[in-house]
This record gives structure tokens, sequence and C-alpha cells, in this order.
């Protein structure tokens, strides 16, 4: 799966018919924000409380994240275009190599979250760093023995089974099924 299939099938889900493109985009960084928290929960347990890191729980996290960076760049650019992130972040300001430790990469991508909806970035910037989420994404999944595609394929999945007919339900969003995060 690509990137712009994951969006387009991820998004929907997306609650989006009756808000303004900057309620979207706020609903997208507040999102970025919570997610990336989560992601970060999931090292701090494990690095400092004797927690195991569980796989599957990281992916389900990272898929979380990779959701609203796709709706945030659905804000910007009104319609679908998601790979368009990924390329406009080739030239990240560092590879995000395999060495580097995971909670570097976490702080990266929580510091990107935090930071978009900074004052007077312009849509190409808001895209651009999306893309540099994605990129902390894929680093992550590979890191932890998964792929950019399985977490994406995996949020599909966990959305696909909230939500059946891949239709937002508020109801199903509040009273989730035991194991559902």
């Amino acid at each position: 799966m690509n990137l712009d299939e994951y969006q387009r099938l991820a998004l929907r889900t997306a609650n989006i018919a009756t808000y303004t493109e900057r309620e979207i985009f706020t609903n997208a960084c507040l999102g970025l924000i919570g997610e990336t928290g989560e992601v970060a929960d999931i090292f701090k347990k494990t690095m400092f409380q004797g927690h195991a890191l569980a796989p599957v729980h990281l992916v389900k996290e990272l898929g979380d994240v990779m959701w609203y960076a796709a709706l945030a760049v659905f804000s910007q650019k009104g319609d679908y275009g998601f790979s368009d992130a990924a390329e406009a972040a080739d030239d990240f300001f560092f590879n995000l190599s395999p060495s580097l430790p995971s909670e570097m990469t976490v702080f990266a991508m929580a510091q990107i979250a935090a930071g978009l909806s900074q004052e007077g970035l312009t849509g190409d910037q808001i895209i651009a760093r999306c893309g540099q989420i994605v990129k902390c994404v894929e680093a992550l999944a590979i890191k932890h023995g998964s792929t950019l595609s399985a977490v994406m394929a995996a949020n599909i999945a966990k959305l696909e089974n909230r939500y059946p007919g891949a239709k937002f339900n508020p109801e199903r969003s509040q009273h989730r099924k035991d194991g559902d995060i």
C-alpha cells in the first residue's frame, strides 16, 4: 500500500463533513500531539518502568500518528496526496539512522508535531513537516521489526474493525471493544 492509497482508505473514517479547513487542521494538530505522546509513553515505560516493548502496540500507535498526519496533509491540500509530503521531506535534516536511539526519533517526531500549529507556516511547509513525521514513523517501525507498509495496513484493519463500512461513528469512538486502542 502506498501513502496516497493509505490516506484515501484512512480518511474514509474522518469526521470532517461539518468542519472548516481550520478546524480539520486543528484536529490533526491536536491528534498528532496526542498520538506522538502515546508513542513516547511506550518508550518511557520500556526505558524507566520495566515494561517490555510490545511491537504490536507500537505499530498501532504509529498507525494513529499516520492517520493524523494524513489528515493534516488533507487539510492543507484540500484533497489527497500524502505521497507529496514524503517527497517534500526527502531532505529531512537527518537520515534517522538505525543507530539513532528510538527516543531521539520520538523526540524529533513530537517536536515536529507540536510545531505544526506554529503561526506563519505555509501549507507547503506543513506538508513537508508531515512528511518528516512519516519518516520518523518509518524509522521507528523498521527499528522495531516492522515496516511503514505494515503500520499503514494495521491502521486500516483497526479502522475497518472499529468502523464497519469505514464510516466514522461517535458511539463506536467513545465505546470501544476491549483491546481496541
